[in-house]
């Protein structure tokens, strides 16, 4: 069965139910986990999920250092950081990856 939303632009947009009900019960399970969040990065995270995206994953397909994608706070973190500090990140050749000054790669 089908239900529908209308989104911030006024489209509306149809869900299966069943999608709807297990995406909102992530997103139940991952606010549990995730400790603090502001209201601007709720908000994001709400929509996110609205959309019919995991919370588990990020629109920007960043990973982890251990290959795993990175969950939607945390991607927005590391953008917003990346963001406001640009000079603390580089690109290393030696591992293809965008690395902080202040980590060493692996």
């Amino acid at each position: 069965m089908l239900n529908y939303y209308r989104t911030f632009n006024s489209r509306v947009q149809y869900i299966n139910k069943d999608i709807q009900a297990f995406l909102y019960e992530e997103l139940r399970q991952y606010e549990a986990t995730v400790g603090d969040m502001t209201v601007k990065e709720r908000a994001e995270l709400y929509k996110w999920v609205a959309d019919e995206n995991s919370p588990y994953e990020n629109p920007c397909l960043l990973c982890e250092e251990n290959g795993c994608p990175m969950d939607y706070i945390h991607a927005a973190r590391v953008t917003e950081d990346m963001g406001n500090n640009p000079d603390d990140y580089k690109f290393s050749s030696e591992t293809g990856f965008i690395v902080s000054e202040n980590e060493t790669p692996f």
